[in-house]
C-alpha cells in the first residue's frame, strides 16, 4: 500500500501543485484526501456533492481552485432570462469559495487520518476552557494562601516576644546599648506600657548560654530583694534568641562611676560609698541564705538607680550551694581580678568565694582603682596586690582616693581606713581566715554608725589572726609572698574556661 504523498501535479503547466485535501484519484488511496481530481491534459476535473466540475485555475493557495459552473454557463448561453432567474437570485455570484473544515494527520501506516473540524474546535474551545479555569483556581488558591500566611505572619509577629523586644529597642538599635560583656549585650529599651527595660540579648545559642540563662531565670524569679535587680520577662529557652528583660536601673554601674566613663562627671562622696557597700553586701548576705553564690561580684556587676541605691545583677555564673555542704567542685570561673585563688588553684567553690570578690569591690571603693590595670608597676597590675601591700604597711595614704577628703576630715579617714582592714580580712587566701558575708554587713554598719575604730589595734588584730609562715626576709612582705593573689588575666594561669562535673562535699 502506498505512502500519501505532500502533494501532486497535473499536466497543466499554469496550474500549481495540489496538497490536501486533494488526492490524485489516478494514483493515490481514497484515504489521502477529501477532494478527488481527475488531472486531464487541459487540467483536471473535481467531484463535489457528486457532481464533476472542470478545474479552471490552480493558484499558490493549497485549498483554493477556480472551476467552471456549466450548469450557469448554460443558462446564460440559452438566454433564458427566466431559468436564469429562478435558479439564482440576485446578485448572482460569479465566484465560488469552498471552505473545507478539517484537520489531516498521518496515521502509522502512511495514510491520511481526517479529524472533525467541529470536534477538534469543541475539543480545543473545552481544553482553553479547562486551562484558564485551572489556572484561574491556581491563582486564587495562592492569594489565599498569602493572604492567610501574612494574617498569621502578623498574629505571630503581634504575639510574639522577641518582636515585642525588637520594636522596645528599636531594632536593637547600637544607640540603645548600654553595656556589654562577656555574655551579651545589654539595651535600653521602652515597652508599650511606658515601662524603661534593659534588654539583655545573648551572644550565642548553645549549651553555655542556654545554662547561663536559665541559671538567671531560676535565681531572679525566685528570688525578691530590693538589692537585687527586678526580672521582668524573658523568651523561651527554646527561642530563636535568647532575651532577658530587666527593670531599667538608670544610673549605670559602680565601675562607671569610680573609675569609668561618669567617673569624672560624677563625684561620689564617701558616705555614698559606704552605702552602697552595705547594700551590696545586704544583696549577698541574702543570696547566701538562699543557698546561692553569685561568683561574679564586681563593680560592673553592681547597678545604681537616681538615688544611688545598689542593685547586684548578673547572675548567668550563679550556683546553689546547699547549708549541708561545704563546698562545690567546679571548674574556676569569673573575672581575673576578683577571682578567689583558692577556688582558683583547687577548684573548689564557697560562700567565701564571693567575699573575696567582695573584698576587691570595698578596695575599688576605697581607692578608685580598677582592678587589673596593666599600666601599673608588675607588682601592682592586680589591685589586690597593691591593696594588700599598702595595708599591710600602713601606707593607706598610697590606696585611698584623696578625692574621698580623708587628709581634711579624720571622721572620714578613721572609716575608710577601717573599711580597708575589713577588705583585708576579705581578701585572705585561705577561706578559713575571711569572715562570712553576714560577719562582714555587721562590720560595715558598725563603721558607719559609730565611725571610729582605732586603726593600730585593728591591724595588731589582723596580725593575731594571720598565721601563715613567715619570710626569712621582711615580715611585711608576708602577705605578698606567701598568700597568692586573684589571678589576672596577664600574670596569672588560667587552667579552665569551662564548668566540669560538680561535686558536693557535706560538711
Amino acid at each position: 500500500m502506498s505512502i500519501c504523498p505532500e502533494s501532486f501535479s497535473c499536466p497543466n503547466p499554469n496550474f500549481a501543485s495540489f496538497k490536501y485535501p486533494f488526492y490524485n484519484n489516478a494514483t493515490d488511496n481514497k484515504q489521502c484526501g477529501l477532494i478527488q481530481v481527475n488531472c486531464t491534459l487541459n487540467g483536471g476535473i473535481i467531484q463535489l456533492g457528486g457532481d464533476s466540475y472542470e478545474i479552471v485555475g490552480k493558484y499558490v493557495s493549497e485549498s483554493v481552485v477556480s472551476i467552471r459552473n456549466l450548469t450557469f454557463e448554460r443558462l446564460v448561453n440559452d438566454s433564458s432570462c427566466g431559468a436564469l432567474m429562478d435558479n439564482f437570485t440576485s446578485p448572482i455570484p460569479l465566484l465560488y469559495s469552498i471552505s473545507i473544515e478539517g484537520g489531516q494527520c498521518h496515521t502509522l501506516d502512511g495514510h491520511v487520518q481526517c479529524l472533525d473540524a467541529k470536534k477538534e474546535k469543541r475539543g480545543r474551545k473545552l481544553t482553553r476552557i479547562l486551562i484558564f479555569a485551572g489556572s484561574a483556581f491556581i491563582l486564587m488558591l495562592f492569594l489565599v494562601i498569602f493572604m492567610i500566611w501574612c494574617r498569621f505572619s502578623s498574629l505571630a509577629s503581634l504575639f510574639s516576644p522577641t518582636r515585642i523586644f525588637e520594636d522596645a529597642t528599636r531594632n536593637f538599635d547600637p544607640a540603645q546599648e548600654l553595656g556589654n560583656g562577656g555574655f551579651g549585650v545589654v539595651y535600653y529599651g521602652k515597652l508599650q506600657d511606658g515601662r524603661e527595660v534593659a534588654v539583655k540579648r545573648l551572644y550565642e545559642h548553645n549549651c553555655k548560654r542556654v545554662q547561663q540563662f536559665m541559671n538567671e531565670v531560676q535565681i531572679l524569679t525566685r528570688l525578691r530583694h530590693p538589692n537585687l535587680v527586678v526580672l521582668y520577662g524573658c523568651t523561651s529557652r527554646q527561642s530563636h534568641e535568647l532575651l532577658l528583660v530587666y527593670e531599667y536601673i538608670s544610673n549605670g554601674t559602680l565601675a562607671d562611676h569610680i573609675h569609668g566613663e561618669q567617673a569624672n562627671s560624677s563625684l561620689l562622696a564617701w558616705p555614698l560609698r559606704m552605702n552602697i557597700a552595705i547594700q551590696t553586701a545586704r544583696s549577698l548576705v541574702y543570696l547566701h541564705a538562699s543557698e546561692i553564690i553569685h561568683r561574679d561580684v564586681k563593680t560592673s556587676n553592681i547597678l545604681l538607680d537616681h538615688n544611688f541605691c545598689a542593685k547586684v545583677a548578673d547572675f548567668g555564673l550563679s550556683r546553689l550551694l546547699p547549708n549541708d555542704v561545704t563546698h562545690v567542685s567546679t571548674a574556676p570561673q569569673g573575672t581575673p581580678g576578683y577571682l578567689d585563688p583558692q577556688y582558683h588553684h583547687h577548684y573548689q567553690l564557697t560562700d567565701k568565694s564571693d567575699v573575696y570578690s567582695f573584698g576587691v569591690v570595698l578596695i575599688e571603693l576605697i581607692s578608685s582603682m580598677v582592678a587589673v590595670d596593666l599600666s601599673r608597676t608588675q607588682d601592682d597590675i592586680s589591685l589586690v596586690n597593691l591593696a594588700l601591700n599598702r595595708i599591710q604597711r600602713c601606707a593607706f595614704d598610697q590606696l585611698i582616693d584623696p578625692v574621698l577628703g580623708s587628709d581634711s576630715d579624720p571622721e572620714v579617714m578613721r572609716m575608710v581606713t577601717s573599711v580597708a582592714e575589713l577588705a583585708f580580712r576579705c581578701l585572705q587566701f585561705y577561706s578559713e581566715m575571711r569572715p562570712t558575708m553576714n560577719e562582714v554587713l555587721d562590720v560595715l554598719v558598725d563603721i558607719q554608725s559609730q565611725g571610729r575604730i582605732d586603726v593600730d589595734d585593728s591591724i595588731r588584730e589582723l596580725e593575731e589572726v594571720i598565721t601563715p609562715p613567715l619570710s626569712e626576709n621582711n615580715d611585711k612582705t608576708v602577705v605578698l609572698k606567701d598568700f597568692l593573689p586573684s589571678p589576672v588575666s596577664i600574670t596569672g594561669e588560667w587552667h579552665s574556661n569551662s564548668t566540669v562535673s560538680t561535686t558536693l562535699n557535706v560538711r
